[in-house]
């Protein structure tokens, strides 16, 4: 090793010896199959002399899910990172997929981070596309999943079920092409469907037992027509108790807007308006109570009086 590498060795926050450890940081787990997840544990261990809590973990990828044991480790100290990557949205073949634990040590200003990786061979036999699915627009908002087996006793879809409401799905007939059996699924937004955003899994239900359940993200995005009143932002964000964002509801005529009623989908959400600032309307939400879920969404409804009687939802995504 040369002295160039120990001076920056010496001076990276991530090389320091006395910082968090990981039994291993490249796990290599060979040849899977994408009919289930890949889960991996990594054993993480404060080897040095001062307490550090862990504030993040980064994913590169959309597919993986994490779940953290202890956040706050005293010296010598130890804790599990479970990792779980959806394969079934990856491509064939070898992949790599990166996570980085972001840390701070007592007594430091500065944040490091801890870089870890997961590589295999997968193998899909059975594949959906797209990986993911977002439909934008206004109206006749809708969109295809398709399921494809090329196994010899190929699997039969027989649901489908996204728990956005408005949105209905269809299964198509089987067909087979060149030995790969395929099934598509015909995702339908109602019109009566509230403009916003919504982030949600479409599952999907075969008679295989290996794939008894395929889930892909999927996010709508209906807009609002041209005239009509809009919630901006959209969507909110919401990290720890207390937190609060305004949301104003604008016409696009700028004509004067008054609400009925605003109303959250779950409880521990305080929701409050004016008028103002102009002919706009002004919603608070507030995370006042204590969710059971670590993360989550919910939803505020927005009851327009004038200039005309509509419903506008605000999506809203919370954190303890």
């Amino acid at each position: 090793m040369n002295g160039i590498l120990l001076l920056l060795m010496a001076i990276l926050p991530g090389a320091d010896s006395s910082l968090l450890r990981a039994d291993t940081s490249q796990a290599s787990v060979g040849e899977v199959t994408a009919n289930k997840p890949l889960v991996h544990v990594f054993h993480l261990e404060n080897t040095g002399t001062k307490p550090l809590t862990i504030v993040d973990v980064r994913r590169t990828c959309a597919c993986a899910k994490y779940d953290l044991g202890e956040k706050s480790l005293a010296p010598g100290q130890k804790t599990a990172l479970r990792v779980n990557f959806n394969l079934l949205t990856q491509p064939e073949g070898p992949g790599q997929w990166n996570v980085g634990v972001v840390y701070a040590v007592e007594g430091r200003e500065e944040k490091a981070e801890l870089a870890l990786s997961v590589s295999a061979k997968v193998k899909k036999d059975v594949w959906v596309e797209p990986v993911s699915l977002v439909m934008i627009g206004e109206k006749d908002l809708s969109g295809l999943v398709t399921v494809f087996d090329r196994r010899g006793k190929a699997l039969t879809v027989t649901g489908a079920r996204l728990g956005v409401d408005q949105v209905t799905s269809k299964v198509d007939p089987a067909n087979v092409k060149d030995v790969v059996k395929h099934q598509a699924i015909r995702l339908t937004v109602g019109e009566n469907l509230p403009v916003g955003s919504y982030v949600d899994e479409l599952a999907i239900d075969t008679d295989d037992p290996e794939y008894r359940e395929i889930r892909i993200p999927v996010r709508i995005v209906k807009k609002a027509p041209v005239d009509a009143i809009q919630a901006v932002p959209a969507s909110v964000m919401l990290r720890g108790i207390g937190a609060s964002k305004l949301a104003t509801l604008r016409d696009r005529e700028d004509r004067e807007i008054d609400l009925e009623s605003v109303s959250a989908s779950e409880k521990f959400l305080s929701v409050k308006w004016a008028r103002g600032p102009g002919n706009d309307a002004t919603v608070r939400i507030t995370l006042n109570g204590q969710p059971e879920q670590v993360t989550g969404t919910a939803t505020v409804i927005v009851k327009t009086k004038l200039p005309a009687a509509r419903a506008i939802s605000i999506l809203v995504e919370w954190s303890k």
